[in-house]
């Protein structure tokens, strides 16, 4: 650990009680030089969240709870070391929760590419085609909508958490290099399917520093991929 981390113990508590200033123990100073990590998986962030060390990346859980009292409310606050094997769960979730939004992301944009397909080569009676353009609208949205987010998110773990864009671009580089390297050596469609893999490990290799937020994986050309990726990432 380094030193700002020796400053504390494997659990820290505060108490504060309205009205009872002499009774107040507030957490050490060393607790508010951590950084509290915004992620997507964080629910109500001035209840409970995840800090990270800056100088040497240990986390921590924070819990905060708030009682309500005749005689003055009662505030408590929790700061708990992670173990490796919890930072290492917690660190793995988060990644799956990026895969997650981007699939979302993925899933949006392949629907709307076949509605435009479908327009332009299925004859579709008026009716069907405003419908289909209704729709097209409805993806391009919610996909611009989760991209956004998923740029918000990357830019924030690349400043204050870049653990997780590690964990989660390595993971795609090792499913990336397993098509190139079991893909036949012959054919055209294996050979297209090894460019989209060779290009989408370039792509997840740059993700962490400065790369695109949102890859595009094609994963139609690398069957299963999906469960691969998931399973990749839990290990």
């Amino acid at each position: 650990m380094c030193d700002l981390c020796n400053q504390l113990k494997e659990r820290e508590t505060s108490y504060s009680k309205y009205g009872s200033p002499d009774d107040d123990r507030p957490l050490p100073e060393a607790a508010a030089k951590l950084t509290v990590l915004k992620t997507l998986n964080t629910k109500d962030l001035d209840k409970t969240h995840v800090r990270r060390c800056p100088r040497c990346g240990t986390l921590y859980r924070y819990l905060a709870s708030h009682e309500y009292f005749i005689n003055g409310s009662e505030d408590e606050e929790m700061l708990t070391r992670m173990t490796t094997e919890e930072a290492a769960a917690w660190l793995r979730e988060e990644a799956l929760t990026l895969e997650s939004l981007r699939t979302d992301i993925e899933l949006y944009r392949d629907r709307g590419g076949s509605l435009g397909d479908y327009i332009d080569h299925g004859q579709p009676a008026p009716a069907e085609i405003a419908e289909a353009m209704d729709e097209m609208r409805m993806c391009s949205k919610k996909a611009g909508e989760l991209t956004a987010l998923l740029d918000e998110q990357v830019t924030a773990l690349r400043r204050d958490c870049p653990e997780i864009l590690s964990l989660w671009s390595q993971a795609h580089d090792r499913v990336c290099l397993h098509y190139m390297k079991t893909l036949p050596k012959t054919g055209d469609d294996a050979k297209t399917a090894r460019h989209i893999a060779g290009e989408a490990r370039t792509s997840w290799r740059r993700l962490p520093a400065d790369g695109d937020s949102f890859i595009s994986v094609a994963a139609v050309w690398l069957p299963g991929y999906e469960e691969r990726i998931r399973t990749e990432i839990q290990k």
